[in-house]
């Protein structure tokens, strides 16, 4: 099987490519730029993958406010283009989300299902959420995973914490 990671060089992709098994081909912006729509379906042409792990994202989640039409051009514009090469390759597309896309029901009291509806309130969480829809309507194969929080061997990648780092410094 072959497995294309995009955002490899991030945090979740460095943890996340020795992981895999196959043949894996780790891609960084420089490689495959998801906002560059013509050279990203050439590069996957080219490669040809079975799978393609979407590690890649806006994702300066209070700067999003700030810059919405960066936030939505690689969270939701690209992956809708990502989505669209993956579903013409016939690759199961492999997409991260984030908890981001809830939070409007302030009164709830238990935990969230699978079944809930989201609600964001941020133009991060917004910009996460039209991605996921994006990716489920255009390419049939296809898995969302929603994570509240990345933490690993290689730590925050640049970004400036992940969720041990930011509860360290808080708890310092």
């Amino acid at each position: 099987m072959r497995t294309v990671v995009l955002g490899a060089p991030g945090q979740l992709g460095r943890d996340l490519v020795p992981r895999l098994a196959g043949e894996v081909i780790p891609l960084g912006r420089a490689d495959a730029d998801l906002t560059d729509s013509a050279a990203l379906r050439s590069k996957l042409t080219d490669v040809r993958p079975d799978v393609v792990v979407n590690c890649a994202a806006y994702n300066f989640v209070d700067k999003a406010e700030s810059e919405p039409a960066a936030a939505f051009a690689v969270n939701a514009w690209a992956v809708k283009d990502l989505a669209t090469n993956c579903r013409d390759l016939g690759s199961t597309l492999v997409h991260f989300s984030t908890d981001y896309v809830f939070g409007l029901d302030e009164s709830r009291t238990t935990p969230l299902t699978e079944a809930d509806p989201p609600g964001p309130v941020s133009v991060y969480g917004l910009s996460k959420l039209a991605g996921e829809y994006l990716v489920r309507s255009i390419c049939p194969d296809h898995l969302v995973i929603r994570t509240c929080g990345l933490y690993g061997v290689w730590g925050s990648g640049g970004k400036g914490g992940n969720f041990v780092e930011t509860m360290l410094r808080l708890a310092g």
